[in-house]
């Protein structure tokens, strides 16, 4: 993510989330709803879609897995996907 928006991004980020909705990077992925909804507002959707796509790029690469663009897909639906693709290979 930090080709997208510099490297300085995701540390600036945290510090605004948790300055301005106590919101803790460790508490992200349990409310990831929340994130999303304040990506939303503070970048708007389309900007948001697009820092989300970053992360879940950044998500798959970092646990192995190959990423295919949807059109269609926030951040939560990538992660969901993600989540489907690992229990199906743990089960294997």
């Amino acid at each position: 993510m930090s080709a997208l928006l510099g490297k300085r991004f995701p540390k600036t980020l945290h510090e605004y989330l948790m300055r301005e909705y106590d919101l803790p990077p460790d508490n992200l992925p349990c409310q990831l709803d929340k994130f999303v909804e304040i990506l939303d507002t503070v970048f708007g959707v389309p900007a948001s879609s697009t820092i989300g796509w970053a992360i879940a790029r950044n998500f798959y690469s970092k646990i192995g897995l190959r990423f295919v663009e949807n059109e269609n897909f926030r951040l939560q639906d990538y992660l969901e996907q993600a989540k489907k693709i690992v229990l199906i290979y743990d089960q294997k």
